[in-house]
């Protein structure tokens, strides 16, 4: 069963969007964390002195490790911030495409889950949440007859 998904970029759509700019921010915060560590510590050494290279070769690899860092960052906070506005948008219209996070603590929210990718219903508003298990087999066999990869 299908439903119509409202134009635009989806909420699942959008979280894609959010683990790229991980896949780029996370190592640009590392090497930041790393640069810094290690030039605090070299600056405690008084006979150590950098050839014009190192300097040079320190400095873009600290403004791209920064830069990296600082599109994540920002980028994530607004990618987050349309993340929430489209998932109030979508639950308005009766569906979510939110990644699957059951809480078996709280009743399951009385609207679909839909699959972003195919727009196929994974789970109806009248069912009782899936276990990890049945969610992915669900969405694996709705992917594997829409034609997408799975991915």
């Amino acid at each position: 069963m299908t439903r119509e998904l409202l134009p635009g970029r989806s909420v699942h759509d959008r979280y894609r969007a959010l683990r790229r700019l991980d896949r780029i921010g996370v190592p640009g915060l590392l090497a930041s964390i790393a640069l810094a560590g290690g030039s605090a510590l070299l600056a405690q050494r008084d006979d150590l002195v950098y050839p014009a290279w190192a300097v040079w070769v320190y400095g873009i690899i600290g403004l791209a490790s920064w830069t990296a860092a600082g599109f994540s960052l920002v980028g994530g906070r607004l990618v987050l911030l349309s993340i929430q506005g489209q998932r109030e948008v979508e639950h308005a219209a009766g569906y979510t495409t939110s990644p699957y996070a059951p809480n078996f603590m709280i009743r399951p929210p009385e609207i679909d889950h839909v699959d972003g990718e195919s727009g196929r219903i994974v789970r109806l508003a009248s069912e009782p949440w899936l276990t990890e298990a049945e969610y992915e087999a669900r969405i694996r066999a709705i992917r594997e007859a829409a034609g997408h990869d799975g991915a």
